[in-house]
This record gives structure tokens, C-alpha cells and sequence, in this order.
């Protein structure tokens, strides 16, 4: 059955806060009215995630759970991309979700293939500790935007997409990690979708989760991305020069 709208749920470990963006996500579907489902993709949890989310689930048809068993941020969002059925696909984060971009699958996403929410855009509100927001700026200026060339000025987040638009782009990408949302916006960049970014009101509810393996992955797969992106957007300015 095809939805106007699918909502991603990236999850791993979320006891804590799960059900009650599961339930804050519903109110806000039912409070606009749009015909919609939510695929929560389990990756890797070792807590009660999965328990939780089946609870919901049971309760509200429109929720599926989607287990990945190689965890990872990224993977978990190729596999919902592939899953999904609706005409947009929004993603949203357990501990940052936004419900203006619900709206805008109202409005044709203002006619835009990705609406992307950017915590560095004037007139955002980062709550989020020092540690995390230098991270985020430091990323943007070295890597983003010298390395890479990307005009905008975040890529990790929530975001509403035109499915029809992504999934070209999404069988294109080469990582499955942390990075792959950035990878996935700047092929779109690159492919001449049109992007708009909406200012968002970011708070920390609970510690990061960018320690451990995670601290090496990504600049393995920043090195990565620059060995595969960086010629092809050299060939692309070449051949509209």
C-alpha cells in the first residue's frame, strides 16, 4: 500500500525516549491529517528498543519495526529508504524530530526535492554541548565546503525528501555509516536536485553517541568519500565549463 508520507526512525538503544517520540510523531500525523507510516529501523540494540517498539506497534498500524541486524546510522537509513512507500520520506532522529516538515508534505515540499533541517543556518537554536556544535563546525568549514564543495550548510539531520528524487541518488552512494546522510546530500548537490534548508531548534536529551569505534569510522569513510566525490565533481565542473 502506497502513503503520501514515510517516516524513517533510525534506532539503536533508545529505551529511554523511544515511545514517547513514537507517540509524539502519531499526535503530530493525526493533529495535520496525512496518510502516513513510520518504519522504525532497529540496528544492533542490546536494551529493551526492540520490546518497546513492537509494543507500539501492536497498538498503532501504521508503525512497522524494520530490524537491521549490521548495526549503523547509515545502513539503518538505506534500509528504510528501500522499505518505504510513500511519496516523501522524512527522516526523523529519536532525540530530533521537527513537525514542519510534516507540514510541508501538504504543501509538495514547497516544490522542492529536500527540505533538509540545519542546526548552523541563522535563526537556529543549538542546545547541544560545546564539544558537539565545534564538531559540527569544524565538519562543515574543512570538510563540507573546502574539501567537497557543498554549498549548504549542514547535511545531518531531519529532512523531508521526494522519494522518486533520492532513490537514483541512494543506489549511487558508497557508505553506510554516519556519513552516509552527508554523502546522500551532497550527490544530490551534485545532481542538480533542488534543495531549500529551514532553520531548527536543536536540545541534547541525551549524551552522544560519538565515541568508541565510531571516532575512527568517520574519518575512514571522510577519506573515503573524498577519494570518490572529489574527481567526480571536478568532472562535472569540466564538463559544464
Amino acid at each position: 500500500m502506497q502513503h503520501d508520507v514515510t517516516i524513517l526512525v533510525p534506532a539503536r538503544d533508545e529505551q529511554e525516549q523511544i515511545t514517547d517520540c513514537l507517540e509524539g510523531i502519531r499526535d503530530a500525523c493525526i493533529e495535520i491529517g496525512i496518510d502516513y507510516e513510520m518504519l522504525v529501523i532497529e540496528s544492533g540494540s542490546i536494551d529493551s528498543t526492540v520490546a518497546k517498539v513492537q509494543d507500539f506497534a501492536e497498538a498503532n498500524q501504521q508503525t512497522q519495526i524494520l530490524v537491521v541486524k549490521e548495526p549503523g546510522y547509515g545502513i539503518a537509513l538505506i534500509r528504510g529508504i528501500e522499505a518505504s512507500s510513500g511519496r516523501f520520506i522524512v527522516i526523523f532522529n529519536v532525540d530530533f524530530w521537527d513537525k514542519r516538515f510534516l507540514y510541508l508534505s501538504k504543501v509538495d515540499n514547497l516544490q522542492y526535492d529536500i527540505v533538509n533541517g540545519s542546526k548552523l543556518l541563522p535563526g537556529s537554536s543549538d542546545g547541544r554541548n560545546v564539544y558537539r556544535r565545534l564538531i559540527s563546525k569544524l565538519f562543515n568549514r574543512i570538510f563540507l565546503r573546502t574539501l567537497l564543495g557543498y554549498n549548504g550548510t549542514d547535511t545531518h539531520g531531519i529532512k523531508i525528501m521526494r522519494r522518486e528524487a533520492i532513490l537514483p541518488i541512494v543506489g549511487k552512494c558508497v557508505t553506510n555509516s554516519d556519513i552516509f546522510d552527508t554523502e546522500l546530500m551532497i550527490r544530490a548537490e551534485r545532481a542538480g536536485l533542488k534543495i531549500l534548508e529551514l532553520p531548527v531548534n536543536v536540545r541534547e536529551i541525551r549524551p552522544t553517541r560519538f565515541a568508541g569505534k565510531r571516532i575512527w569510522r568517520i574519518p575512514m569513510d571522510i577519506l573515503k568519500l573524498c577519494a570518490v566525490l572529489r574527481p567526480q565533481g571536478k568532472e562535472r565542473q569540466e564538463h559544464h565549463g
